[in-house]
């Protein structure tokens, strides 16, 4: 009976042993599963950048180009549907004012952005032009 009980416990040691090991090797940093990414892909991905817009300076946004006004004047460049205001749940159409601290997703490349009508402050995040 002693034999059975020390026999169980060694074929249920190794089974989470093994178990344990797979787990393991699925999650292996660096592996396709699990790559490795740089700190600067990661605070260039996920950081907003501040950024000053001199007047009558804009700046058109790719797609999924993100921006917060966060200071002075700035209206939507939208000449289809709008900006999506995501802190309003609205659009903001073109030539419409863009709402200081409100979160603005550019969601196609194809002109859309910002207008500065005054020296403004803005932050963005994604892929962007400034003419």
């Amino acid at each position: 009976k002693m034999k059975n009980n020390i026999i169980i416990v060694m074929v249920i040691s190794l089974v989470l042993i093994l178990g344990f090991t797979m787990v393991y090797a699925a999650n292996t940093p660096g592996t396709s599963e699990d790559p490795i990414v740089s700190k600067s892909y990661v605070d260039n991905a996920l950081s907003y950048k501040p950024l000053e817009l001199k007047k009558g300076q804009s700046l058109f946004g790719g797609e999924g180009c993100e921006v917060i006004v966060r200071g002075g004047f700035v209206t939507a460049l939208a000449p289809k549907d709008g900006l999506a205001d995501v802190t309003a749940g609205s659009e903001i159409k073109q030539g419409f004012l863009a709402p200081a601290n409100h979160l603005l997703i550019i969601s196609r490349e194809d002109g859309r952005g910002v207008k500065a009508q005054e020296n403004s402050w803005i932050l963005v995040r994604g892929k962007y032009t400034v003419q």
